[in-house]
C-alpha cells in the first residue's frame, strides 16, 4: 500500500483530523502513491450544524479554510490521476456531491442492494467497552470475560426499539406497504425505521420463547440521557453476564451496538437489513454471529436455538475470544487504518 495523505499543518493542529496514524504510512510524493487520502470526515466540512461546530471548537474561518484544502486535494488527485479516498461518518445513505469521479468513500451506513462500486463500509469507532466496564462498574472484565456455554441460550438487549405493541395506525401502514409496491405505488411513511421494526420482531420472538433466557429492556432516548451513568452501568453489566446480544441497524443502516458486542467478546444476534459489513471479504461475519435476515426476524428464537445447540462448548468460548480479537485487529480506529490496504482490496486499486 502506498497512500499519500493530504498533509497540511492546519489540519493536524486543530483537532479536525481523526486519522493521525495515517501520517506514519504516507509516502512523500503523490506520484508514487496508489491513492490520495483526505483525512477529515466529509460531514465536518459540509454537514455539521452551528451547535456541532461550537461544541467541537471549530470556527467558521477554520471550516472555510478546510474546504479550500479539500478542493485543492481534489485538484491534485485529478492532476495526478489518483483515486481520492474520503470518510463519511453519518447515518444518511445518499451520494456525496463530489466533483471528481475517481473517489472512494468509506462510510458506516450503506445498503448492499444500492451500494455503488466506489463505496466501502467502515466500522463505527467506539470507546473500548472493556475499559468503560472497568471505569463504571469498578470491576475487571478482561480477566474473566469468556463465558461458558449455558444450557439455555441467554440473550440480552437494552436500548431503543419500535414498541412491542404497535398502534393500529402503524400496523395498517405496514400492511399497506406490503401491497402498494406490487401495484406500482410508493410506500406510505412509517414512524419507526427499518432497523427498529426488525429489532421489534426479533425481541418478540425471543421474549415469547421459554427455551431462551432473556434480559430485555426497551428504553427511550430521553430515558437514557436522564441518567446516563446508571443506564450505561446496567447495559455493561448485562453485556458482561449474557453471551448473546441482540443488535440491528439504528437510524443509519448499520449497528453501532454490533461493535460494542464485538469489543466485549460476545456473540451478536444480528438482524441484517441489507447491510454492508466492514472487511466482509476478510471477516467471516456469518460464522462469528447468529446471522438473521430481516425476512426471518420473526424466527429469531428458532435460529438462535439451532445455532446454540449446534456449537460445541469449546467453540463457544473460542468464538467469544475470536470476536474480541477481530475487534482489536480490524474494528478499532487504529486497526482499521493499519489495515486500510486490505479494506481497499476489493476495489483492486492499482498504482
Amino acid at each position: 500500500m502506498y497512500p499519500y495523505i493530504y498533509f497540511n499543518s492546519l489540519l493536524f493542529s486543530t483537532g479536525l483530523v481523526d486519522f493521525d496514524f495515517l501520517k506514519q504510512i504516507s509516502v512523500n510524493e503523490l506520484s508514487r502513491a496508489n491513492y490520495l487520502i483526505f483525512p477529515v470526515f466529509y460531514e465536518v466540512m459540509f454537514e455539521y450544524s452551528e451547535e456541532e461546530y461550537a461544541m467541537n471548537g471549530f470556527s467558521k474561518e477554520l471550516i472555510e479554510q478546510t474546504k479550500k484544502l479539500f478542493y485543492d486535494a481534489i485538484a491534485l488527485a485529478r492532476q495526478y490521476q489518483k483515486p481520492l479516498v474520503l470518510f463519511y461518518y453519518r447515518d444518511p445513505v445518499k451520494p456525496l456531491p463530489i466533483d471528481y469521479n475517481n473517489t472512494i468513500v468509506f462510510r458506516t451506513s450503506l445498503f448492499k442492494s444500492t451500494c455503488s462500486n466506489n463505496e466501502l463500509a467502515m466500522p463505527a469507532f467506539i470507546p473500548d467497552i472493556i475499559e468503560q466496564f472497568k471505569e463504571i462498574t469498578h470491576k475487571e472484565y478482561l480477566n474473566n470475560f469468556i463465558l461458558p456455554k449455558p444450557n439455555k441460550p441467554a440473550v440480552a438487549f437494552k436500548g431503543q426499539s419500535a414498541p412491542l405493541q404497535l398502534s393500529f395506525k402503524t400496523e395498517l401502514r405496514l400492511f399497506a406497504n406490503k401491497l402498494l409496491p406490487k401495484i406500482g405505488w410508493n410506500e406510505v411513511p412509517v414512524y419507526y425505521n427499518r432497523g427498529y421494526l426488525a429489532r421489534r420482531l426479533a425481541l418478540i420472538s425471543i421474549i415469547n420463547n421459554k427455551k431462551i433466557e432473556s434480559d430485555v429492556q426497551i428504553t427511550a432516548w430521553n430515558q437514557q440521557k436522564q441518567d446516563a451513568i446508571l443506564y450505561k452501568k446496567r447495559f455493561l453489566e448485562s453485556m458482561y453476564q449474557y453471551p448473546y446480544q441482540l443488535c440491528s441497524a439504528g437510524f443509519g443502516n448499520y449497528s453501532f451496538r454490533l461493535y460494542e458486542i464485538m469489543a466485549s467478546g460476545r456473540i451478536p444476534v444480528f438482524v441484517n437489513t441489507d447491510c454492508v459489513m466492514p472487511f466482509e471479504h476478510i471477516i467471516p461475519w456469518k460464522k462469528q454471529m447468529v446471522w438473521i435476515e430481516e425476512k426471518d426476524a420473526k424466527k429469531t428464537s428458532e435460529i438462535l436455538l439451532d445455532f446454540h445447540h449446534s456449537v460445541h462448548p469449546d467453540d463457544f468460548k473460542d468464538l467469544q475470544m475470536t470476536n474480541r480479537k477481530i475487534y482489536e485487529t480490524y474494528l478499532t480506529k487504529k486497526g482499521f487504518l493499519q489495515n486500510l490496504d486490505k479494506a481497499l482490496a476489493p476495489l483492486q486499486v492499482v498504482k
